[in-house]
């Protein structure tokens, strides 16, 4: 890949427990990958997980189509009585979520293990 060519989305899906799961992205999350990146939720969604961690910790970027996806995935998963809950230590990206007034929305920790750890309602 040349060196100015965007980073490729990577997906990944791993079971915590049943109903949980971490969906972790790797890359950058545009209106060319914001498919895929909507793909892997739904599939973890039609599997029967009504608790999704998005792991954004290895997002380089990503923009108002990733949100949007968010938002849908957050609107499909509260009719089941589930949560989605981020990660990401970037401040960058949890700057996106502030502009975008998003960050009242999601529950956005830190760690893979403080989004597990959280308290559910």
């Amino acid at each position: 890949m040349a060196k100015d060519e965007p980073a490729a989305l990577v997906m990944e899906r791993v079971s915590i427990s049943p109903k949980e799961c971490r969906v972790a992205a790797r890359g950058q999350i545009d209106l060319y990958s914001a498919p895929a990146f909507k793909t892997a939720l739904v599939e973890a969604i039609d599997a029967g997980m009504t608790d999704i961690i998005v792991d954004l910790t290895e997002v380089e970027f990503m923009d108002s189509t990733a949100l949007g996806v968010l938002v849908g995935v957050s609107k499909r998963i509260k009719l089941l009585g589930g949560s989605v809950a981020i990660v990401s230590p970037d401040e960058t990206i949890q700057r996106v979520f502030e502009l975008s007034g998003l960050a009242k929305r999601f529950d956005i920790y830190d760690s893979e293990a403080e989004a597990v750890g959280r308290p559910r309602f």
